[in-house]
């Protein structure tokens, strides 16, 4: 599921230059990440307008409107995380994720595919967040899986680095099809 602040403020703050200084010095990827790691949307959110009271209205914003921050399903990806359950693979999330969020999208339609995976682990719920190691180890407790057993797939090179240190197969998602060739690549059963 793609993310990305940027889709709500964008909306908000029109003009391009005037965005890419709100987004990169008041609602930061910082912020965002005290969110994920499972502090009160309030406190962090409050920590922010204390920072910069001339933004407030677009600082709480942010939880208002939150759900419009997550796009649309991967189509590509929903097919893959399908087959492989069709084929008895585990699909689990591991996801840099406040519950508080989390918990406001569950259950839309357009997200029916996390109901299709075997579980999920979301950092707000353990105070960790990806790249830090703690949350692999938690992770493959969860879900009962060695790490040299688990294949890691994420956007981010650092979290998918941090998961090849720890014992993991991981592959940096660029596209849906490129994920398909490297599954089928190292054995799993896709088309």
């Amino acid at each position: 599921i793609p993310w990305s602040p940027r889709r709500l403020y964008a909306e908000l703050i029109p003009d391009a230059d005037r965005l890419n200084r709100f987004t990169s010095e008041v609602m930061t990827v910082a912020v965002n990440e005290e969110l994920d790691r499972g502090r009160p949307h309030t406190e962090v959110l409050a920590e922010v307008e204390a920072r910069h009271p001339e933004h407030a209205g677009l600082i709480w914003s942010y939880w208002d409107r939150w759900p419009e921050t997550p796009g649309e399903p991967i189509a590509g990806t929903v097919a893959l995380i399908d087959e492989l359950g069709v084929a008895a693979v585990r699909r689990y999330a591991l996801s840099n994720f406040a519950t508080s969020t989390f918990e406001r999208i569950v259950d839309e339609p357009r997200f029916a595919v996390l109901h299709r995976l075997d579980g999920w682990l979301l950092s707000g719920e353990v105070g960790v967040i990806k790249p830090e190691p703690e949350i692999y180890a938690l992770a493959c407790e969860r879900f009962h899986v060695e790490p040299g057993d688990a294949v890691f797939i994420d956007d981010r090179a650092d979290n998918v680095e941090a998961a090849r240190a720890f014992g993991m197969s991981a592959l940096v998602f660029t596209g849906a099809e490129a994920l398909r060739s490297e599954l089928a690549g190292m054995g799993l059963p896709v088309a």
